[in-house]
């Protein structure tokens, strides 16, 4: 095994979750799966929001060898990707049915994180409270 994989799956699995890479106008995503298979979908999902969103690529280190970060760019996916995961109508069945989060988590696989927030974001108790 490559001493870069070694170290991204087995030393310090935290330190890379998923990247786009381009291929002339393909687009590939490349994802830890050492991680979780609920934050597999949280990364795959985000790099996919790049994609929708026609993000453009940037170069991936700087001049210094530290990694670009396009604020704007990752502010965007980081708003699709849950949204992505968790619908707004997901969201509403979640609480108008009474699942608790740890079901919602079984029938969406999606991190609870993720299940959380969308029903915040969208204001489904307070939606469905008010019906």
């Amino acid at each position: 095994m490559p001493k870069e994989v070694r170290y991204f799956t087995e030393k310090d699995i935290k330190s890379f979750s998923a990247i786009t890479v381009f291929y002339g106008t393909q687009r590939i995503i490349v994802h830890n799966d050492a991680h979780s298979l609920l934050r597999q979908a949280s990364n795959v999902s985000h790099e996919l929001s790049h994609g929708i969103l026609q993000h453009q690529p940037d170069e991936v280190f700087n001049e210094c060898g530290c990694r670009n970060f396009n604020q704007e760019y990752e502010d965007e996916a980081n708003w699709l990707a849950p949204a992505l995961l968790i619908s707004e109508e997901a969201a509403l069945h979640i609480v108008q049915t009474g699942m608790t989060i740890d079901e919602a988590v079984e029938y969406y696989h999606a991190s609870k994180e993720v299940i959380n927030m969308r029903i915040n974001v969208t204001g489904a108790r307070k939606r469905i409270l008010s019906r």
